[in-house]
């Protein structure tokens, strides 16, 4: 079966199509750009989170012994150590959180245990 459309018009759809496809490729690297950049981000506060904090237990001659209970880092205090915003180390919580490396607990954020 032959189609009589003008060749303008073949011409047109393959232009659309290609448009599309373009589209697609363009916006497949540009989520790529962005998790990479966002990764980046998330790094220092990773890097803080995989060292466990422990529950200070009592003091003697000026030593402080620590509990074996791990005790979750608060916002504040990681934005402090990676010198962010608390805001963005929020964000970044969250997407570690999205991850699965990382959970919020009601005092602040802990990793994990694998």
């Amino acid at each position: 079966m032959h189609s009589h459309l003008p060749s303008w018009v073949y011409k047109a759809l393959a232009a659309v199509g290609g448009v599309g496809v373009l589209h697609q490729w363009v916006s497949k690297l540009v989520v790529y750009l962005m998790n990479i950049f966002w990764n980046s981000r998330d790094v220092p506060v990773w890097a803080v989170l995989r060292v466990p904090k422990f529950k200070p237990s009592h003091t003697h001659n000026n030593w402080t012994f620590y509990s074996t209970d791990e005790i979750p880092y608060s916002p504040e205090e990681i934005a402090t150590k990676v010198h962010r915003s608390i805001r963005s180390v929020t964000s970044s919580l969250h997407r570690l959180e999205k991850r699965g490396k990382v959970k919020e607990l009601q005092g602040g954020w802990q990793r994990k245990e694998s």
